[in-house]
């Protein structure tokens, strides 16, 4: 192998590796998986679902002119109905109370991801769940990464939810609160300052730790 023939197989190795470097950053969404960060406040549950814009435009049927591309006129034009679809998709049940966002909006982040942010109205609660069919409204395969905050953004658990995986059940742990008398029944308790177990289908992914604890601090 001559020199010539070295520095051009060095060149093709060095934009292969640079290649890698960039994707692996992921500043844009990959279609395919999103993202839904969720955090509980003492009077509401908050949540952030992000795609990637050719994922929302299919759940929103956004693509306007069916040419395969989104324009900002089209996600503009369609982004209220997006949000909708988005928070009739996101269930939350407080006990077996069920309740939707009363609050949803949409956006685009700085990477061109799509936004979409619920506000549903919290209560007294011995167990919560949230399920997520809005996986189901995407493409094929499509998987979503949950995240369980606490008031401050602190990360308490973590799941990778599927189309046939798509639930989260929180249940109050009876055992984390050794103040209280252990002959006596747990009270329900309010979301922020709630101690509780987190559990999802046997299918589902395999969580980050045993128990979290939704704390107010």
């Amino acid at each position: 192998m001559n020199i010539d023939q070295q520095s051009a197989r060095a060149v093709l190795w060095l934009a292969a590796l640079i290649s890698i470097c960039l994707a692996s950053v992921g500043l844009a969404h990959d279609p395919g998986l999103s993202t839904a960060t969720v955090r509980l406040f003492p009077d509401k549950l908050e949540a952030i679902l992000t795609f990637a814009l050719k994922d929302a435009g299919e759940i929103g049927d956004l693509d306007a002119d069916n040419n395969g591309q989104i324009s900002i006129e089209e996600f503009e034009e369609g982004k209220q109905k997006l949000a909708n679809v988005v928070a009739g998709a996101f269930d939350v049940r407080f006990d077996d109370e069920l309740r939707h966002s009363t609050n949803s909006f949409c956006q685009l982040d700085e990477n061109k991801n799509v936004e979409v942010h619920l506000s549903v109205p919290g209560k007294t609660f011995t167990r919560l769940s949230i399920r997520s069919k809005v996986i189901s409204l995407a493409p094929l395969d499509h998987k979503q990464y949950l995240l369980l905050q606490n008031p401050s953004g602190v990360m308490l658990d973590e799941r990778l939810l599927r189309a046939n995986a798509d639930t989260v059940t929180i249940e109050v742990s009876t055992e984390a609160t050794p103040e209280t008398n252990p002959a006596a029944p747990s009270p329900p308790v309010t979301n922020a300052s709630a101690p509780v177990t987190a559990t999802t289908p046997a299918n589902a992914a395999a969580p980050a730790s045993s128990a979290v604890f939704w704390s107010g601090a």
